[in-house]
């Protein structure tokens, strides 16, 4: 992995009226960025990476959703309770309840059904705690560690910076527990941070890394105290970890503005939550919603910013559609997609699971290769199973991931598979990979060679190959499957020559694969349909014998040609029959609907294609009458949802303002009876999004 060390602190306010948060973000994010280049190039690579991802599926990123069953990625959770020797349920030692209604909590927050969300709602995340712990074993996903074993824990906790506050370095507390960070989220819950408790006076509530820090440093550390449903600090740290920054972002204080040139590359990088200040001055902090102007914007305070959860304010209930496209992207990027497939979501073992046979030799990289990250192997896609991975730097250059069974990757024997591998980038890279068949512990170029790439380019960084499974292979057991990386021969590298080969700059690493002769029962489509209701597409359908199902992705085209996936909707698994519905506000004119049903064996099977036409207005919300007399008519396309409305007159006042819980049809908004004749705005926020038009006033 990239070494992203980016750290976000948030303090949020304690239990008095007095308490008072600052962050420590930007200071260690600065200073990284100045004075340690790996560090500036992945943050930056990454970024762009991102940025790219975002502007080619936006629509379908930021679009609204609804329903448990829309869930595009679905992230495993330990929660490691570094507690100082006290009984369950004693302040550092939070009850399995308590852990659980805090989870809970987080998703109400991102699927948008905690009471009074606004904003997007719906963010297409959920998280899970653990069913599997490294070995396989079923588990509960809470990890109880006593960490008063570390001299200095007790009474102080973890330092936010280690030498200048007090506290125990966090890697030594982490070090006692740390599960696969490329199979589960890590969440390490602390006594204290900066001998903090969070039971008085300001303090710091936790941390958590951006995607791609190293897998030493990777995951989120938060008080014990806070992990409770309702503190803000889970979902706000969560936003950390899948790439959200501050609303206020690039601003050292409230008489400062950020730079916000182009809001795709500056402040928070989300071009719905507008510029604004960080609202301390002289180390207080004001964690009031802020109303009238932004001097920032020239315009009204947005909801936007100040009731976000990436925010430090009181009345935080939500996320917008720049910042849920954003979670996806990371979500989906090559530092976070190999959680979404990991087999600790699911307690129970296909098989018996046991390592392969011992491989004949164990490639190593060279010490110049471990000294830096010039190339490495990221991530392995196969049958729908992402496996993560490191850099030789951090992985000492040689990976077993035989060690596990959370890796295995089940194959059909016949079947042909593409086997996806993305390297680092830095330079262009070469990579081979091969499954031992016949269970050896050899590796044959010629039979059991699946993947060779002479010159992967540094963008797009990865390489693709089709195998087949030969019908020799040996059945019902594990076998290994071996990759190597290194970099270009044009760089004077010895090419991979075979599975022995010692890497200079890059890194081998084993999987286990398990192949069956044949496949299960396929799943069952006994239904697909569409229909439009209130502006929306409702999609519907029924299925009966899901065992071996994977996932569904829901598909979309507007010219019946080209489809792209707008969700994907994990199985229920309620044989006999189980139903199934997705809401699509997003719509054009031809909306083209099909199902595409992903088996765990590969197996791919399309549905019918639903035509839903669509002839209204294409606006969420647009203006009606102008000029206006007595009230302004606002036409709408999405019921239930708050509204909040404001008339502005020609000097920038705010005369008149309502909030609305959006009808099916058309606001009526009655004006007072003395307003004067005139040019107005009309301001409107909802759905995470902003609405202006001009009106007369007759």
């Amino acid at each position: 992995m990239r070494n992203l060390f980016f750290v976000h602190l948030l303090l949020m306010v304690g239990f008095t009226a007095a308490s008072q948060a600052i962050c420590g973000f930007d200071e260690v994010h600065q200073r990284k960025m100045q004075k340690d280049p790996a560090y500036k190039r992945a943050v930056e690579e990454t970024e762009l990476s991102v940025q790219r991802y975002i502007s080619k599926n936006k629509s379908r990123l930021s679009a609204r959703t609804t329903g448990t069953n829309a869930v595009a990625y679905t992230i495993p959770v330990v929660v490691h309770v570094m507690h100082t020797g006290g009984a369950v349920g004693t302040i550092y030692n939070p009850t399995d309840a308590q852990i659980q209604g805090a989870i809970d909590y987080l998703n109400q927050v991102y699927n948008g059904t905690y009471p009074g969300t606004q904003g997007i709602g719906d963010l297409q995340l959920q998280f899970v705690l653990a069913a599997k712990d490294p070995l396989c074993n079923s588990s509960s996903g809470i990890d109880r560690v006593n960490a008063a074993v570390i001299p200095g824990y007790s009474a102080d906790g973890v330092s936010s910076n280690y030498g200048t506050t007090p506290g125990v370095q966090e890697s030594s507390v982490k070090n006692l527990s740390r599960w696969n960070p490329f199979q589960y989220y890590n969440i390490w819950v602390v006594n204290k941070i900066d001998s903090k408790d969070g039971t008085s006076g300001t303090f710091i509530a936790g941390y958590a890394y951006f995607p791609g820090s190293s897998p030493l440093n990777d995951g989120m550390i938060m008080l014990a105290t806070q992990m409770v449903a309702g503190q803000k600090t889970l979902p706000h740290e969560m936003g950390h970890a899948f790439g959200l920054f501050h609303t206020f972002e690039g601003s050292p204080d409230k008489n400062t503005c950020p730079v916000n040139a182009n809001c795709n590359i500056d402040g928070d990088k989300v071009c719905d939550t507008d510029p604004e200040s960080y609202n301390q001055l002289g180390g207080v902090v004001d964690f009031s919603c802020r109303s009238g102007i932004n001097p920032c914007t020239g315009t009204v305070y947005s909801i936007n910013t100040e009731s976000n959860y990436m925010n430090y304010t009181y009345c935080y209930n939500l996320f917008t559609a720049g910042q849920k496209a954003r979670m996806l992207a990371y979500a989906g990027s090559v530092f976070r997609k190999s959680l979404a497939t990991s087999s600790a979501l699911n307690s129970v073992n296909p098989f018996v699971y046991s390592s392969p046979t011992p491989a004949s030799c164990t490639p190593t990289t060279s010490a110049a290769g471990l000294s830096g990250d010039y190339a490495g192997i990221f991530n392995i896609e196969l049958n729908n199973k992402d496996i993560g991975s490191s850099l030789a730097m951090y992985d000492n250059g040689y990976v077993d991931g035989t060690a596990s069974c959370l890796n295995v990757v089940q194959l059909i024997k016949g079947n042909t598979y593409t086997i996806t591998a993305t390297v680092a980038g830095r330079n262009e890279e070469q990579l081979r990979g091969w499954i031992d068949y016949n269970n050896d512990g050899l590796f044959d170029n010629t039979s059991e060679q699946i993947i060779f790439a002479g010159a992967i380019p540094t963008s797009p960084p990865s390489a693709s190959a089709n195998f087949t499974i030969p019908s020799t292979a040996t059945v019902n057991t594990v076998l290994r499957l071996r990759v190597i990386d290194d970099a270009s021969t044009i760089y004077g590298v010895p090419p991979i020559s075979g599975a022995c080969t010692n890497p200079e700059y890059g890194q081998a690493e084993d999987y286990p694969v398990y192949i069956t002769s044949n496949s299960l029962l396929p799943v069952t489509l006994n239904s697909f349909t569409g229909e439009l209701k209130n502006r929306s597409a409702l999609l519907s359908w029924n299925t009966s014998g899901e065992q071996n199902l994977k996932n569904f992705n829901l598909e979309k085209s507007t010219d019946a040609t080209n489809f792209s996936i707008i969700a994907t909707i994990n199985p229920k698994d309620n044989t006999p029959l189980n139903d199934y519905t997705f809401t699509d506000y997003d719509l054009s004119e031809n909306n083209y609907y099909r199902l595409r049903i992903n088996e765990t064996n590969s197996s791919v099977k399309l549905s019918k294609v639903v035509l839903l036409h669509d002839s209204g207005p294409k606006q969420k919300l647009w203006l009606v009458n102008n000029p206006i007399h007595g009230a302004i008519q606002l036409g709408c396309t999405k019921a239930g949802y708050l509204a909040k409305l404001q008339l502005i007159n020609s000097v920038g006042a705010v005369v008149e303002q309502r909030t609305f819980t959006t009808p099916s049809g058309q606001i009526n908004w009655n004006l007072q009876n003395n307003l004067a004749s005139g040019t107005y705005i009309v301001r409107a926020f909802a759905w995470g999004e902003m609405f202006i038009y001009k009106v007369i006033k007759n």
